[in-house]
C-alpha cells in the first residue's frame, strides 16, 4: 500500500512525498513523517530590520518623497548609516509608501539546478552559520555534481579561514584536475568591498 506523507515547509507550501510502505504498520509512517524534513530550515536566517532604521526611513520619504535607491543614498549622506535599498523598499512597502510591481516579481532568467558539465570547471565557495553550536562554518562545493570538497568550523568567518579551505580543496583534487573557477559572494571575507567616491564598490 502506498501512503502520501504530506510535509508543509517554511514558505508555506505543501509537498507530497510518496513512499512505498508496503507491508508496514501505520506506526511505521508516522515515524516516517516525523523524520524527514524537507525545505525546513533552508538558507541563511532572516534579520529583523530595526526600529531605527525604519524609523530613519519613514522620515527619509516623508522629507524628499524619493524611490529606495535615492533614499539608500541621502541616508548614508545624511545620517552614515549604510541600508539596503532592498531593505528600505521592504519598508517603504510596510509603510504603504511603495507598490509591489508585477513585472519584476517573475523570474528573469529560467531556475538551473546545476550550470557545469565537468566536474572542478566551477566550485562555490560560502560561509553559513551552524544551528548546533554556533560557530561559522566554511565550505566548498563542486558546481556539477554538488561533491563536498573541503569544509570547516572556525570562531569566525575571515579571509584567513577561507584561503585555508580554499587550499585543502586545491590539495585534495590537484592529482585529478585543476579548479578552473570559484564563485563566491561579495563578503568581506572574499572581496575588499572598498567604494570609491561615487560610492560605488571597487573590487
Amino acid at each position: 500500500m502506498t501512503q502520501e506523507i504530506l510535509l508543509r515547509n517554511r514558505r508555506p507550501r505543501l509537498l507530497t512525498l510518496r513512499q512505498d510502505v508496503s507491508g508496514k504498520s501505520m506506526k511505521y509512517t508516522h515515524q516516517l513523517a516525523r523524520f524527514l524534513k524537507i525545505g525546513v530550515g533552508l538558507g541563511r536566517p532572516r534579520k529583523d530590520i530595526p526600529k531605527k532604521w525604519k524609523e530613519i526611513i519613514k522620515q527619509e520619504f516623508e522629507r524628499f518623497r524619493l524611490n529606495a535607491l535615492y533614499q539608500e543614498k541621502t541616508i548614508y549622506a545624511r545620517c552614515k548609516i549604510r541600508i539596503p535599498h532592498n531593505t528600505i523598499h521592504k519598508v517603504m512597502l510596510e509603510f504603504g509608501f511603495a507598490k509591489e510591481q508585477e513585472s519584476k516579481q517573475k523570474r528573469r532568467k529560467p531556475w538551473i539546478r546545476y550550470e557545469r558539465k565537468h566536474s572542478l570547471s566551477a566550485v562555490h565557495i560560502d560561509w553559513h552559520l551552524s544551528k548546533v553550536n554556533g560557530k561559522r562554518l566554511c565550505s566548498i562545493v563542486d558546481d556539477a555534481y554538488r561533491k563536498l570538497l573541503s569544509a570547516g568550523e572556525f570562531d569566525n568567518a575571515t579571509e584567513e579561514n577561507s584561503l585555508k579551505i580554499l587550499h585543502e580543496a586545491i590539495e585534495r583534487t590537484s592529482h585529478l584536475y585543476p579548479i578552473m573557477s570559484i564563485i563566491s559572494d561579495h563578503g568581506s571575507q572574499f572581496y575588499a568591498n572598498k567604494r570609491d567616491k561615487n560610492d560605488r564598490m571597487v573590487q
